[in-house]
């Protein structure tokens, strides 16, 4: 029997694993965006026209704005609805 085996050899392991690497941070990084909205809409301190500028920040530049949120409010953003009002 003469027949050739087929590797995986057009996908190397590096690239497998760089490809779940970039999709489980992908995974990570939309969940955290949308904590993040969901946090700034549930905050009663803040106001409306903060509510917007945050939003459109987090639009046009979602990397920076999701991390500039996080260092900013994060504090606000762990505690429960009833801590903030305190």
């Amino acid at each position: 029997m003469n027949g050739h085996m087929v590797l995986a050899s057009g996908y190397p392991v590096l690239g497998a694993f760089l490809t779940i690497v970039f999709l489980v941070g992908a995974a990570v990084w939309l969940i955290l965006l949308f904590r993040v909205i969901s946090d700034l809409f549930s905050d009663d301190s803040v106001s409306g026209a903060g509510k917007a500028l945050w939003l459109v920040f987090l639009i046009f530049l979602p990397f920076l704005g999701v991390f500039l949120y996080l260092i900013a409010r994060g504090d606000k953003a762990r505690q429960p609805e009833s801590h903030r009002r305190s």
